[in-house]
């Protein structure tokens, strides 16, 4: 999978979510981590999207993901997804 569709996969789940398709915003978001487990953006959206459909076990492994590629992004540390902050002082 390349980049450009790799972002388009990112839009679609966003855009299935928004549209109340729970079940294909999943799959989609799951499809582009499994694709590319580096990207920033898919684990981002997919702890938004877990987090949203209060899966929140799946939102927190997504959110650690995503802050261990790029722990200075602004929105991982300060929408709800920073729950990660939270787990790790549960934890530690």
């Amino acid at each position: 999978m390349n980049d450009d569709e790799l972002q388009t996969l990112i839009e679609e789940a966003t855009f299935d979510y928004t549209m109340g398709d729970q079940e294909d915003a999943r799959t989609k978001i799951v499809r582009a981590t499994d694709a590319a487990p580096g990207s920033f953006a898919a684990w981002h959206a997919s702890a938004e999207i877990h987090l949203n459909l209060k899966l929140v076990d799946e939102a927190l492994n997504a959110a650690e993901k995503a802050y261990a590629l790029n722990p200075e992004d602004v929105f991982i540390n300060t929408t709800p997804v920073s729950y990660t902050h939270l787990r790790a002082h549960e934890t530690g």
